[in-house]
């Protein structure tokens, strides 16, 4: 995806929305309402503040579809969003994590092998001292339990000793970590265990269309990988969540062909314990690609679904992790593929932006 001018837009759009107020009547338990949005970004890096709020930081711009260099923050208690300083360079299909002291990560994209670092106290973006090792476009990533940031996949990565780096603000520096067993590019699916390891798994192999069942795991300590069960079937851009009580829900994902072109209804259940997978019944709905899964704060992850054959899905489901069961949820107002899904501190879900111009941001409430 070519980086394109920024234009005014953005920074107008910012200038006069910086505080958009909720639109939607009061909250219906297990139902969905709808908040303006100022800017309607594709793509964006989600990144949750230590407040309970989110950034949601660049991407595209739609329907323009020129890149953005906007952040915004969505407050949680007043629930509106406000304008942030804009990022320095472009993060188009970038990543994002949360740093300790309320800092955030945005890192690399499109065309792009940055890192920034904000700061809310400042207002401000800053260039890391070094940039990745390699173009992180499509990567996955998670926080470590030290603050150290594990990045893996990306569209840059030719070979295992390139399949992850990680990010340490202690020293500002990014390394690349001990060489993978698998080496993937677009899509890999990352999950922190409760251990403080990470689970990898799925993913597309570098240099073709073909797509991985291989999962492993990263021990941060040791900067070691250990070869964990696969995946039953290949599959990438595969949803996966960790569970209240250890365990990790994988969902969806591509079978087959490039971006898309076969999706999977599967789910199935790790057990890091006893290195296995289970299946747990099909989705109510295929989750197609730019989907997303979270854990909400009853301890059922949402899945809400983002492209498959049929065009742009509305549609969302819950994991009941007692049962084993798919509870399909009211619809959404718009579709958001490729858009922002969060928890907030109070428990909700945001779900905001994707390739929809003027889609609300919607909250779904427990």
């Amino acid at each position: 995806m070519p980086l394109r001018s920024r234009g005014t837009l953005v920074a107008a759009l910012l200038s006069a929305s910086a505080l958009i107020p909720a639109t939607a009547s009061a909250a219906t338990t297990g139902a969905w309402s709808s908040v303006a949005t100022p800017l309607n970004l594709e793509y964006p890096a989600v990144i949750p503040a230590v407040d309970g709020d989110v950034y949601a930081v660049g991407g595209t711009l739609e329907p323009q579809q020129s890149s953005s260099a906007a952040a915004l923050r969505f407050d949680h208690r007043t629930r509106t969003w406000v304008g942030l300083a804009q990022t320095l360079d472009f993060h188009v299909e970038g990543i994002g994590a949360p740093l300790p002291g309320g800092k955030a990560l945005v890192a690399g994209g499109s065309m792009n092998m940055t890192a920034e670092v904000y700061d809310p106290a400042a207002d401000a973006w800053r260039h890391t001292a070094g940039g990745l090792n390699v173009n992180r476009q499509d990567a996955d990533a998670t926080a470590l339990t030290d603050g150290r940031v594990l990045v893996v996949g990306g569209v840059g990565v030719d070979s295992a000793a390139h399949g992850a780096e990680v990010y340490d603000p202690a020293t500002d520096s990014w390394t690349l970590t001990a060489p993978m067993h698998v080496a993937r590019t677009y899509w890999p699916s990352v999950t922190r265990l409760r251990d403080g390891r990470v689970l990898v798994t799925g993913g597309r192999l570098p240099g073709g269309e073909s797509y991985t069942a291989a999962s492993e795991i990263f021990d941060p300590v040791a900067n070691t990988w250990t070869d964990a069960a696969p995946l039953p079937a290949p599959g990438a851009q595969v949803q996966t969540t960790l569970l209240p009580d250890g365990r990790v829900v994988a969902a969806g994902g591509f079978v087959s062909g490039y971006e898309g072109f076969t999706w999977s209804a599967r789910s199935e259940v790790y057990d890091p314990a006893a290195n296995t997978w289970t299946a747990v019944g099909d989705l109510p709905a295929r989750a197609g690609s730019g989907a997303s899964m979270v854990l909400m704060g009853d301890g059922r992850p949402l899945l809400v679904n983002g492209f498959t054959a049929d065009g742009d899905q509305t549609s969302a489901e819950t994991f009941d992790p007692a049962t084993a069961t798919w509870t399909p949820t009211p619809a959404l107002a718009s579709s958001h593929f490729e858009g922002a899904v969060a928890v907030l501190g109070d428990g909700d879900v945001l779900v905001a932006g994707g390739d929809k111009p003027q889609a609300p941001t919607e909250l779904f409430h427990l």
